[in-house]
């Protein structure tokens, strides 16, 4: 389960979204309100759901690590509104209505970058590691926006986060997961590592 920093909970023990955001940093009182009603739909539109807590969490963490990136709220709703269309409690069409085109845009695309985890799920020996880095490219050619990168990468980060306390097995499989498939994008878009 994704833990909930004390610096978010009201006296009763209960997360504060209003401290919460306020914790962010962002500075345009327009789009702290935009995050407190996204925030707010996904509330409304989780209850009932037997994984609401996780998903909420889920894009809590998200856009935690996106703010500390200063993405611009477009992101940060994105990255809010993804736990939820990727689980497909709400649909695309569904929020495009309730937030718009570009939100929606970001969203979509992030979800086609679950392709690049089928390539390594379904490689076998007769693909060369070559060939797999090559469809990864052109699979990150095809993103229209550079930001949709930047969501994925933020989501794996937080199911690093959701798995610390699980089985060694399910630890290491997550581990070599984003190793092998989120790691190396980072090399083409101009991160070198060591």
């Amino acid at each position: 389960m994704v833990a909930v920093r004390s610096a978010h909970l009201n006296k009763a023990g209960e997360f504060d979204p209003q401290k919460w955001i306020a914790s962010l940093g962002i500075a345009s009182q327009q789009s702290c309100e935009r995050l407190t009603e996204t925030w707010a739909y996904c509330l409304r539109t989780t209850t009932g759901h037997p994984d609401a807590e996780l998903l909420l969490w889920r894009g809590v963490e998200m856009v935690e690590i996106l703010s500390m990136l200063s993405m611009d709220i477009d992101t940060l709703l994105a990255a809010m509104l993804f736990p939820l269309a990727d689980a497909e409690v709400v649909s695309e069409e569904v929020l495009r209505e309730s937030v718009g085109n570009s939100i929606v845009s970001l969203i979509h695309g992030v979800r086609d970058m679950a392709a690049i985890r089928q390539l390594k799920a379904t490689h076998t020996d007769s693909v060369s590691s070559e060939q797999v880095d090559n469809v990864r490219r052109m699979l990150l050619a095809m993103v229209d926006d550079f930001r949709c990168v930047v969501i994925k990468l933020a989501e794996r980060v937080a199911h690093l986060r959701e798995v610390k306390d699980a089985p060694e097995d399910e630890r290491v499989l997550a581990a070599k997961e984003c190793t092998n498939i989120y790691a190396p994008p980072g090399k083409p878009s101009g991160y070198r590592g060591s």
